[in-house]
């Protein structure tokens, strides 16, 4: 800017940055739930201003235990990927399974270059707390009996949590199976579920779908269910995508097929039971009686028994 009151030839123009660096974390998002550590990956910016530049990130990871920090990895530089909005996006090296269950901390550190001073600043330190979860769900399935008619019996089968404290099913899928010689045939979609709370419930048989199609034999109901935690950024938008579908009852197999590509906490039960909808049949033969009056003890005896067949229940 002009120095007021001097001539055009004496000017003095000044350099003053007033934003703060941006720099923020992609992936994993703050306080999520992961059960692997890879494709960890951060934004960072100066905002386009001159003189300013990011060159270069580097990271760590650590936890907390007895009030002190414990070191996962060391400090080690991030690699490079692209540029995204006037900034840059570097991905961790740090890729770590079979870590215990507890809540981490990943710490990010920017280095910036301040062209006009000819020096670097790695004075910009961001923090990105989350937790580790390898366990998957822990649940029961049940039925009432193990034979049954659909069109007087109210429920399929049951549901409980069993021995499990800590409910954590984000998205849960019933269905309904034939056994087949050679296999099992899905006959019912059941609704799906998202966010199970309860302790326990019960599946219902106005539920499915064609209920009142469905011949004598052998059956079974298999739930699969996934709780909080994801692998990388690309599991967690399909999960946030899925479960919007399931609120607007809009799921399709096509997504649970996708579902099972990813390296999700997931557990799948079953429980087997026959359906019966055929009323016993059965006739009689050599059907005989005595008259009203007559139950003498002489006329009784001569009463001429047809000869027993062991292929009947007699009464």
């Amino acid at each position: 800017m002009n120095k007021i009151g001097l001539s055009n030839t004496q000017r003095f123009y000044y350099l003053f940055k007033a934003t703060e660096n941006y720099l923020v974390p992609i992936w994993p998002k703050r306080d999520v739930v992961v059960n692997a550590i890879s494709g960890f990956e951060a934004y960072a910016s100066v905002l386009d201003y001159q003189g300013f530049d990011v060159i270069g990130m580097r990271d760590s990871l650590w936890y907390l235990d007895a009030e002190e920090n414990k070191t996962v990895t060391q400090l080690q530089n991030m690699v490079y990927s692209r540029n995204e909005n006037s900034g840059k996006i570097y991905g961790s090296a740090i890729s770590k399974e079979n870590l215990a269950e507890k809540e981490y901390h990943w710490t990010l550190k920017a280095i910036t270059h301040n062209a006009s001073e000819n020096k670097n600043d790695s004075s910009d330190i961001y923090d990105v707390p989350f937790r580790v979860d390898v366990t998957a769900p822990v649940f029961d399935l049940s039925v009432d009996e193990l034979c049954v008619n659909p069109d007087s019996s109210m429920f399929v089968a049951r549901f409980d949590w069993g021995d499990s404290s800590s409910p954590d099913i984000r998205i849960m899928r019933f269905q309904l199976e034939q056994v087949k010689e050679n296999g099992y045939s899905v006959v019912a979609n059941l609704p799906s579920l998202n966010h199970v709370s309860s302790k326990d419930f019960a599946i219902a048989w106005d539920k499915v779908s064609g209920k009142e199609k469905l011949t004598d034999g052998l059956y079974r109901v298999k739930a699969a269910a996934i709780d909080y935690a994801v692998p990388n950024l690309d599991a967690y938008d399909f999960t946030t995508d899925l479960e919007t579908k399931i609120i607007l009852n809009d799921d399709s197999e096509s997504d649970w097929e996708k579902l099972n590509t990813y390296k999700f906490n997931k557990t799948e039960k079953t429980t087997e039971f026959r359906v019966d909808r055929t009323a016993p049949e059965f006739s009689f033969e050599n059907v005989g009686g005595l008259a009203l009056d007559s139950f003498s003890s002489e006329k009784y005896a001569s009463f001429k028994r047809p000869s027993r067949n062991e292929g009947f229940m007699y009464v």
